[in-house]
Order: structure tokens, then C-alpha cells, then sequence
């Protein structure tokens, strides 16, 4: 019989060392809890993740027979074999190649559900989970590590096979099912803990380097040096200010990046990669002079030099590629009151880490913190009232031709297309966008909340899932990109460069551009976006559905 039982673990930040051998990591208040309970009666999974909008239930007899449990020894983790995660895969009702937010949540979770909770008898005991966060997902704080902390902690706590221990002091909890005693673990079920929740981020991320799960289990700091993870004994109590881009960005993709230029390049990287983990060991030194106490001069001198480090660390991942526009911005904004920032995490957006001393004054942090928020505010509400209008095509570059073969627009499709100048309508209600664009002939709509993936059906068919940012160096380009498609990425960028409305398409290598002109006001949000009729579905970028015409 499983035991009721509420985990909670944290997020996390990198302080310096990034993408390098040596890293320095510390724990933040920002928190991931999961709510396990046990459902008798009934053989039934159900899981909801209410932050990212899901909510699934299998039956469990159908998951244990696909499975051939057990999947492995729940005290000796290990990852799934090919043949068991094409089954999980399956179960989870997804495509072999989802690598969304969504789909990896579901699948880490029945993995370590039918990995630590399956027995030898093929036994599968029903249960309700609920996780929720106060940690922004891909945002380089550890979202899925704490995610990944709190199921492996759970499911080995609900079937007892770890049993906590009565411990207020301690990172990652354990509450009973009344929630009146906080409970910890001991090093050896912490231990397992860690081991599952790294397979577990292995599912997610690929290669992970065991930084964000080991800081989520056991808190506090940590250094990591070639592969071995130390908890620091001494610790300040840091004051940071973590400000979010809230540009999305794939973990995987960006670490990948690093290593291709690393392997292309590694004469010239490899000093740049060592230079950022020595700048690791430089602030953990600065970090252990804070801790132990110290004279007015030397708290000056110590975090003069460990903001040197920060200024040092965050050009250096520029350098190997890794930054992003918005972090600039921010650490330029922060530069002006005298701060000195990094981005922490993969880089490529996320969240940025800006130091504060002990003595920081509140009006210059308010200041700081109003200049950082009407930067982020004014810039995607200026990009959105010059987009928001009427626009007529005026002209197309050379590749428009290039860009319908290789779409699959036959000849007489191609034609048309070339005769006639679309309207764009692009309005906006609240937090929704919606672009409306019509030839003559076809018409289709496409609605869609920023940073919110979509899953759309192209004319030809294909069922893409398509995400809508702004984007370029002062985030001014509204930018679609839709995966899924038999051409690879699918890319749609609009931008307003003087009196025109620049709207250009990438499929392949092919990149062309339509320029548009201005004429009129956008009408209002309801006459462009009628009311949904019950099933329709969400057009996607392109033309409405045409009839078939062989290809020439």
C-alpha cells in the first residue's frame, strides 16, 4: 500500500562555470511540490501539472502488461533500455521525437513511476499526482531537476522504500499526509534520490552534468569539478537579483552548440573553456571569505574581485556562444546603477543573475529593478503597436518562386499566388495575438499567446507545433517557429523597418521576403477572431487548405 506525502525541492542557480568542467551552484528559495496519493478501489494513473496545463490518467494494469515489469532494481537506478522506452513512449501516447516541455514531463514520469514503484509480480498500485512551481520552466533555474527531485523522492518515499526522518533544517522535505511535521532523509536515501532524479533529468536533457539534481537534493552549494560533486561547507547568505528574459531556449540545443564549436575549434576553445572554470574556483575561494567574517576593507576587496569574476565569466560565454540580446540588455541596464551581472544556466535567454552586496541600498535596487521592468514591458509593447495595423503586400524578393517549389506548391498554385497581394490583419486582446491574412480567394487565421507552443495543421497537412517570440537585438522581430514539418524548421519573422512591414519565410535554406505597406488600423479583436465553433482547429502559417494538383 502506498503512503500519502508532500515533497518539495528547490531551483537552482550557476554562479560561474557554465557549459566548463569546474561549476559552482547554490540553491534558491524558489521551490517544485508534488502531492502524492495513493487511489484505492480503482486502477488508475492520474497526473496533473496544472502550471503547464496537463492533465493525464492511464489505467494500470494496460501500462504493467506493456512494460514487462519490473523494469530494473528500484534500489540500483539505471536508465531505460531502447526497447522499454519505445513503450513508454507509446503509453504516453507520444512521437518518438517529442522533445516539448509537455511530452518530457509525462514520460519522465511513468518512466520513474514504473521504474521505482513496479514489482517483480507486475504489479502497478494506482495513484494521484500533483506538481506545481513557483520556478519558471526553461528558465536555467533547475525547473526539471527539482521536478525530477521531488517524483524520485515521492515515489520512494510512497512505497517505502526510503523512509524519511523528523528534520525541519533540511532542503529537499517530506511532509506526512497532514502536513504537520516536516521530515528529511538520510545521506544514503538522499543518495538515491539524486541517482533517480539524474536518470530522470538524462530522459529530459540528454546529457546533463548532474549540477541541478544534486543541488535540488541536497541544497545549500556545491562545487563540481571533472565529473565529482562536493557539498561547500561554509556558505554566505548571498544577495542576488535574478531577473527573467522570458525568452525560451533548449538546454540540449545550446549545450550541443558548445560542443560542436568546441570539437571544431579546440585549440582555441579549450583556453576559454579552462579560463571559465578557473574563474569557478577564483568565486568559490571569494564565497569561503564571506563566510568565515571579515573587516569593512576586505568585504570590499573580496566582492570587488568576485564582481570582476562575474564581468570576466559573462564574456567568455559570449565568446563561445551562448549569450543572447536580452541578457546584454539587462546586464547593460544593470552596468548603468553599478551592478554586474551574468546570465546563469545554458545562456540563450533565461534568466540572468545580478550581484548585490550586503550594503546595496534599497532605492538603488527599486531603481534597478523599474528601469529592468519598463525595458521588458516597453519593448514588446512597442513591437506590438508597430505590427498591430492593415497590410497590403507591395512586393516579393527573387526567392518567393523558390520558396512555393520547395513547399510543394504546384505550378498553378504558384501562379495565383504570385498574382495576387495579401492582406495581413494583425491584432491583439489581452495576452492573445491573432494574424489574419487573406488573398482574394483563401483566407486563414492563426491566434496564439506568446512563449505558448501551439499545435497547428499546415495546408499540406502536416501537423506542426508552432511557438510565437519576439526576438532580434531589441527584441522588435516577431518571430514563429513551427517543428514537426517533413522540411525540418519552419521559420516566419515580421518587423517593421521604416513605413514597411517586412514578413520573412524560411523553409530549408531558402529565405525569402514579402514587404508590405501600411494601410489602416487593425478593427477590433472580435472582427477579426470570430467565436470558435466547437472543434475547429487553429490555422497554422500559409494559405487555407487548396485542392491537390500534382507537383511540377
Amino acid at each position: 500500500m502506498l503512503r500519502s506525502c508532500v515533497i518539495s525541492a528547490p531551483g537552482k542557480v550557476i554562479l560561474n562555470g557554465e557549459h566548463a568542467v569546474n561549476a559552482l551552484a547554490a540553491s534558491l528559495g524558489l521551490r517544485t511540490f508534488a502531492y502524492f496519493t495513493p487511489v484505492t478501489g480503482e486502477s488508475a494513473i492520474t497526473v496533473d501539472l496544472p502550471d503547464i496545463n496537463i492533465t493525464r490518467t492511464w489505467n494500470c494494469n494496460a501500462i504493467a502488461a506493456a512494460l514487462h515489469l519490473p523494469l530494473g532494481n528500484p534500489l540500483n537506478p539505471s536508465p531505460p533500455t531502447h526497447k522499454q522506452l519505445a513503450a513508454l513512449v507509446n503509453i504516453a501516447g507520444l512521437q518518438d521525437d517529442s522533445t516539448d516541455n509537455k511530452s518530457l514531463a509525462i514520460l519522465t514520469f511513468l518512466f520513474l513511476y514504473a521504474a521505482i514503484i513496479g514489482t517483480s509480480d507486475g504489479h502497478l498500485p494506482g495513484i494521484h499526482l500533483r506538481v506545481t512551481s513557483n520556478l519558471p520552466s526553461g528558465a536555467g533555474l533547475g525547473s526539471s531537476a527539482a521536478y525530477s527531485v521531488c517524483l524520485s523522492a515521492g515515489l520512494l518515499t510512497a512505497s517505502s522504500l526510503i523512509d524519511p526522518i523528523e528534520d525541519e533544517s533540511s532542503n529537499t522535505t517530506f511532509m506526512d499526509s497532514d502536513s504537520s511535521r516536516i521530515y528529511r532523509w538520510n545521506i544514503d536515501s538522499m543518495s538515491l534520490i539524486n541517482k533517480w532524479a539524474f536518470e530522470a533529468e538524462r530522459m529530459i536533457h540528454g546529457t546533463p552534468s548532474g549540477i541541478d539534481n544534486s543541488v535540488s537534493t541536497f541544497g545549500g552549494a556545491i562545487s563540481f569539478i571533472s565529473g565529482s560533486i562536493k557539498t561547500l561547507d561554509q556558505i554566505p547568505q548571498l544577495r542576488i537579483l535574478l531577473v527573467h528574459t522570458k525568452v525560451p531556449r533548449s538546454t540540449k540545443v545550446l549545450v550541443a552548440g558548445v560542443r560542436e564549436r568546441f570539437n571544431a575549434l579546440p585549440s582555441i576553445f579549450q583556453p576559454v573553456m579552462d579560463a571559465i572554470g578557473a574563474i569557478a574556483n577564483e568565486s568559490q575561494a571569494c564565497l569561503g571569505i564571506l563566510a568565515q567574517g571579515m573587516q569593512n576593507d576586505s568585504l570590499e576587496q573580496t566582492y570587488n574581485r568576485l564582481e570582476t569574476l562575474f564581468d570576466m565569466n559573462q564574456q567568455l560565454l559570449n565568446f563561445i556562444g551562448v549569450n543572447h540580446p536580452s541578457i546584454d540588455n539587462v546586464c547593460h541596464i544593470a552596468a548603468k546603477y553599478g551592478f554586474h551581472s551574468k546570465l546563469t544556466g545554458a545562456g540563450g535567454g533565461g534568466c540572468v543573475l545580478t550581484l548585490l552586496r550586503t550594503d546595496t541600498s534599497s532605492e538603488a535596487l527599486a531603481n534597478l529593478q523599474a528601469e529592468l521592468k519598463y525595458a521588458g514591458n516597453n519593448k514588446i509593447a512597442m513591437a506590438e503597436k508597430n505590427l498591430i495595423g492593415k497590410w497590403k503586400l507591395v512586393r516579393s524578393d527573387e526567392n518567393f518562386e523558390n520558396y512555393m517549389i520547395q513547399l510543394g506548391i504546384g505550378k498553378v498554385g504558384r501562379a495565383w499566388r504570385k498574382k495576387f497581394k495579401p492582406t495581413q490583419i494583425i491584432v491583439k486582446l489581452g495576452d492573445k495575438m491573432a494574424i489574419r491574412t487573406s488573398n482574394g480567394l483563401l483566407l486563414h487565421l492563426t491566434e496564439f499567446v506568446l512563449d505558448e507552443e501551439l499545435t497547428e495543421k499546415t495546408p499540406k497537412g502536416e501537423i506542426v507545433k508552432t511557438t510565437y517570440t519576439f526576438e532580434g537585438d531589441d527584441e522588435q522581430t516577431l518571430v514563429a517557429v513551427s517543428n514537426g514539418s517533413k522540411h525540418g524548421i519552419l521559420k516566419n519573422e515580421r518587423s517593421v523597418e521604416g513605413s514597411e512591414m517586412i514578413h520573412t519565410m524560411t523553409i530549408c535554406d531558402i529565405v525569402c521576403k514579402r514587404y508590405y505597406k501600411k494601410i489602416g488600423e487593425a478593427p477590433p479583436y472580435e472582427k477579426v477572431v470570430p467565436e470558435k465553433p466547437p472543434g475547429s482547429e487553429t490555422q497554422p502559417e500559409g494559405d487555407a487548405e487548396e485542392p491537390e494538383e500534382k507537383e511540377d
